[in-house]
């Protein structure tokens, strides 16, 4: 992880294996003993002459969706926030607040909600969460998922 300093007193996380960030977006940014990290989408960055994600939302890299709905997505971004949060000093067990953006939240409530449960047991205090449904997400994602988190101890 790389990070620079925003002139206030935020950190800006940068991290090389997680899916990249567009352009417009970090990552996670460091403020006040606290982490906030940009919607994740269950996308990966490939070599793939067929992913047309660099022309059509202007990036300088390819992204492509998982294969899969929304179980596969949502486990890659939970793989994705627990990389970004473990890179600025904090982990997914840190998690005070979370927002879930679904595009079908019939279809697809249920299965996310396994996974989230698997994950953040009820018995373990699960974060704060949100979920929300929305007409469309980038990539054409069925699932997005942003949080908040605290520093772990010792970090800073």
């Amino acid at each position: 992880m790389s990070s620079h300093s925003t002139g206030s007193n935020q950190k800006v996380a940068i991290l090389e294996s997680a899916a990249p960030p567009l352009p417009c977006f970090t990552q996670a940014v460091i403020s006040k003993g606290m982490v906030y990290c940009s919607g994740f989408v269950g996308c990966e960055s490939v070599n793939d002459t067929g992913s047309h994600s660099r022309q059509q939302y202007g990036l300088p890299f390819d992204l492509k969706l998982v294969q899969g709905g929304v179980k596969e997505q949502t486990i890659l971004i939970l793989s994705h926030l627990s990389k970004a949060l473990q890179a600025a000093g904090s982990s997914l067990d840190d998690i005070v607040q979370a927002r879930v953006y679904l595009t079908d939240l019939e279809q697809d409530f249920a299965e996310m909600n396994r996974i989230w449960v698997e994950r953040f047991p009820k018995d373990m205090s699960p974060p704060a969460r949100t979920t929300i449904g929305v007409a469309k997400l980038p990539m054409g994602a069925c699932i997005e998922m942003d949080c908040i988190a605290e520093l772990s101890a010792g970090s800073s």
